[in-house]
């Protein structure tokens, strides 16, 4: 054969496995001679004729990633159910401070309504009763943490100090006074607005004024009208002492007062209390 007609041979194709083999069915490429298609699509790791085998198919296959989790397929009971634990203790724990804030609220108005003098312990010690509990550890709660209970307690505090210092400074004074000048330190009207009860009622005024218990009404006189009353009563007087408890009866008796334990007022002079006599110094 000459040059003109050669030709490259037809390349020789494989051999095909014979028709009685059998078929395995975990490996797809049964001819190891196949080329390789330019897109190879991804194998199916579970072929369709295994899945009418496999009861438990899909496999339950263990998760790679611990932070992924499955969606919810309901996720508004999750989130209900979520927020009723959590939400829960919380709800349970605010009725009773607010039970407690009303208890409180409560004993104190009652305290007011009764024309008694109002403090934080009568106060706490009302609100247990009308709880029916016997201490404030039963409660779980502290009476700092009661809103209406911690408001009392700041305000008693206020008073209480302010009383101290205002008589610690007048050696002449009046529960007349004192209001007032309480009343313009607060910015309010009367002292009744402060919810403490009379003023003449107050423990430390029943201890530095030395009025009765049962006084409510406040005589209205100041330290001036005070002053001018000592010094007509010692004109009147021979004896050049004057007592204290027979001046207060001289005043008692020109204000028109049933008793000088009615009068709020307080006189100290230097060196000597309140019970002694008052000498030409003063």
């Amino acid at each position: 054969m000459d040059g003109r007609h050669w030709r490259w041979p037809p390349p020789q194709q494989p051999s095909q496995p014979s028709s009685s083999q059998p078929q395995n069915p975990n490996f797809p490429l049964q001819n190891v001679y196949s080329q390789t298609p330019a897109f190879t699509q991804p194998q199916n790791p579970f072929p369709y004729h295994l899945w009418q085998h496999t009861p438990n198919f899909p496999p339950n296959f263990p998760p790679q990633n611990s932070n992924v989790h499955p969606p919810n397929p309901n996720p508004s009971f999750s989130y209900k159910q979520q927020h009723q634990q959590i939400s829960t203790p919380a709800t349970h724990s605010q009725a009773r401070a607010e039970k407690v804030d009303g208890a409180v609220a409560k004993a104190r108005t009652d305290l007011i309504a009764a024309g008694e003098s109002v403090s934080s312990w009568k106060v706490a010690q009302a609100a247990l009763v009308a709880l029916q509990v016997d201490s404030w550890g039963s409660l779980g709660f502290s009476m700092q943490q009661v809103p209406s209970l911690h408001s009392l307690m700041i305000t008693e505090g206020k008073i209480d100090a302010f009383i101290h210092c205002f008589v610690g400074v007048r050696r002449i004074t009046s529960v007349y006074e004192l209001g007032v000048e309480i009343c313009k330190d607060e910015g309010i009207g009367q002292f009744e607005e402060l919810g403490l009860g009379p003023l003449a009622r107050h423990p430390l005024v029943l201890h530095y004024f030395s009025v009765n218990v049962d006084t409510i009404d406040i005589l209205k006189i100041t330290t001036e009208e005070i002053i001018l009353l000592l010094s007509q009563f010692r004109n009147l007087c021979s004896s050049k002492d004057v007592k204290l408890e027979e001046f207060l009866d001289f005043v008692a008796e020109k204000r028109s007062v049933a008793g000088k334990e009615k009068l709020g007022i307080r006189i100290l002079h230097f060196g000597f209390g309140s019970d002694t006599k008052i000498d030409e110094g003063f």
